[in-house]
């Protein structure tokens, strides 16, 4: 019996030496590959840097990228047919391609209008599945402007420093015809750059909700959602805020020549800019004898003509049109969609205090 308890108990005792030496081993070799991957990683880090842009060229070959090269002045409120004719190259890649590279490395002059705009053909390719890569501006006050607007908020990219804190944003949605409740607190910001205090503007924030139900309710035809966006560019030195509200719907020419003209078309004997200048009249209403129609548009001129907002634009399909001077001009190149902007500043109507 007693040399069977000793036996047993060798036994057990080998069996966990071996085990020991087992888990000892099993650290020490997984220290020593610890060891060697830091090693080989730290010596071969160029390597591996030459093997991703031979991967990154093999992805090329096989999967091309279109380059698309962004006008070195892009605005579409000082360079509109550049802007635009550079959109419809962009939105013609959404059909049948998978990789875009949308180069702004040579752009020199850009504004927040042009901002929106791209991001609003940037959201077609992101809801086709269709890869979009990009650069920034070389120019440093370009690509202060984009790195401030709110761009890279819906955008992968890279923000400096000096340039995450700002008051500028862009808003976007779809999903809601109206948002006080998101417009309230920009349009107090606004006041706080103008006027040094943050107050309501009841003005603004009405054209603001007019703006967003006109979206929602005929901008697309058939109940069809339409995305809108709302950027908004804070300049304090100057005390003055611009906002640009821009949809990508069929355009107010494009609405009316379906609710109107088919029916009531020998009314209307002018040009497009004519056409587009009696839909901010309230003429067409007053013409087709349906009092309910088109008293939007009209609201958001008065807004103009009261002076609680000032250098007001609006370019839709073809018509570029300018109510500071009320005049217009036929684009060559056409824009699906609306897009409106107007400046607040210290020349505006006295705002109502919070």
């Amino acid at each position: 019996m007693k040399k069977n308890k000793c036996s047993k108990w060798k036994d057990i005792n080998k069996n966990k030496k071996s085990i020991n030496r087992g888990i000892k081993a099993n650290k020490r070799r997984k220290s020593y590959l610890k060891w060697k991957n830091v090693r080989e990683l730290n010596k071969n880090i160029n390597e591996r840097h030459e093997l991703r842009q031979r991967q990154w060229q093999r992805f090329r070959h096989s999967n091309p990228v279109t380059i698309v090269p962004v006008p070195e002045n892009f605005s579409l409120i000082k360079y509109p047919e550049e802007a635009l004719e550079f959109i419809a190259k962009l939105k013609a890649l959404s059909l049948g391609r998978k990789n875009v590279f949308v180069s702004m490395i040579n752009v020199k002059y850009i504004s927040h209008d042009a901002i929106a705009l791209l991001l609003s053909v940037l959201a077609i390719f992101k809801g086709r599945r269709i890869r979009v890569y990009g650069d920034n501006p070389k120019n440093k006050n370009c690509n202060q402007i984009l790195e401030r607007s709110g761009f890279f908020n819906y955008v992968i990219g890279v923000i400096s420093e000096e340039n995450k804190s700002t008051r500028n944003s862009i808003l976007t949605r779809q999903e809601f015809n109206v948002m006080p409740e998101k417009t309230a607190p920009i349009v107090r910001e606004s006041m706080k750059t103008v006027g040094g205090k943050a107050a309501k503007n009841q003005a603004v924030q009405g054209m603001l909700i007019e703006l967003m139900a006109n979206t929602h309710n005929h901008a697309a035809p058939n109940n069809k959602r339409t995305k809108w966006w709302l950027s908004v560019d804070h300049d304090k030195e100057n005390k003055k805020v611009s906002f640009v509200f821009l949809d990508n719907g069929q355009g107010i020419l494009e609405t009316i020549s379906i609710k109107f003209l088919k029916e009531f078309g020998h009314l209307f004997s002018g040009d497009q800019v004519s056409l587009l200048k009696e839909c901010f009249s309230g003429d067409i209403g007053s013409r087709t004898k349906f009092a309910n129609r088109g008293l939007g548009l009209p609201k958001i001129k008065n807004r103009f003509e009261e002076n609680f907002v000032s250098n007001m634009i609006v370019i839709t399909n073809n018509v570029f049109l300018h109510f500071e001077t009320n005049k217009g001009i036929n684009l060559n190149n056409y824009f699906e969609g609306t897009l409106y902007y107007w400046e607040l500043d210290l020349d505006c109507q006295p705002w109502i205090s919070s």
